[in-house]
């Protein structure tokens, strides 16, 4: 039996370990069908998750997690989410928050603070081989990220702020560790971001043909398979900060 450790593992750290490993190959709904038959209340903690996933139609509320006393805020979720705007609403105080948006962060083009000048160079010298020719934007993947994000977190002792963290990019994250304070999931379903997405695609090229719209809308759909990364994102978080 493929979960046959978890029902006989009593341990609730060594539990937790288990659950956290097969996260990352099972198939969520085989899981939770499992410990429907065999583990009611395992079940029962995972339903509620399975509940609090991001949806493809349906608009669901910030996800918060609090991870520790830190003065760090993550934020993340696809594009056109709303994260920024989620954001600015709610961390927009330039004498209290020191607010990174990693897309601006990564884009020499776009000026930002003096912290996030000095950060950006730190960065940008330990990828310039990956540095696109136009010399537009710092090509920063889900292979590196989890470096960068420490990069930016160790940077916090510079500033008398709360650091913000805006990225898309935590659907890559490996290393949990790396989290501290709380941790912002933005769960607007897939379809309301596709939708979001392509307007700012529209509103960006105002030329743009139909077939080159449509062309940037089955693009997305194709990038936004992604939110499931994002899914396995809530449900380890769960599994460490309220299990």
């Amino acid at each position: 039996m493929r979960y046959k450790n978890i029902i006989k593992e009593t341990d609730k750290e060594k539990l937790r370990m288990l659950l956290f490993k097969y996260i990352d190959f099972t198939n969520f709904d085989s899981f939770l069908y499992f410990l429907e038959n065999n583990n009611k209340k395992l079940y029962e903690f995972f339903k509620e998750v399975n509940d609090n996933l991001i949806d493809l139609f349906i608009d669901k509320e910030p996800l918060i997690f609090d991870i520790s006393n830190d003065d760090i805020i993550n934020i993340t979720g696809e594009t056109g989410s709303g994260k920024t705007t989620y954001t600015n609403n709610n961390f927009s105080d330039n004498n209290k928050y020191e607010v990174i948006h990693t897309d601006i962060l990564f884009n020499d083009d776009i000026k930002v603070s003096l912290f996030q000048e000095e950060l950006r160079k730190k960065i940008f010298k330990k990828y310039s081989d990956e540095y696109y020719p136009t010399g537009y934007n710092l090509k920063i993947n889900f292979n590196h990220f989890n470096d960068v994000l420490k990069m930016i977190i160790n940077s916090k002792d510079k500033i008398n702020k709360c650091l913000v963290i805006d990225s898309g990019q935590y659907r890559h994250l490996k290393n949990y560790n790396l989290l501290k304070g709380k941790l912002i999931i933005i769960r607007t379903s897939v379809s309301e971001s596709i939708n979001r997405a392509c307007i700012r695609f529209s509103n960006r090229y105002k030329n743009a043909t139909s077939d080159e719209i449509l062309n940037h809308k089955i693009k997305k759909y194709t990038a936004y398979e992604l939110y499931k990364k994002f899914n396995t994102l809530i449900i380890k978080s769960y599994i460490l900060y309220r299990f």
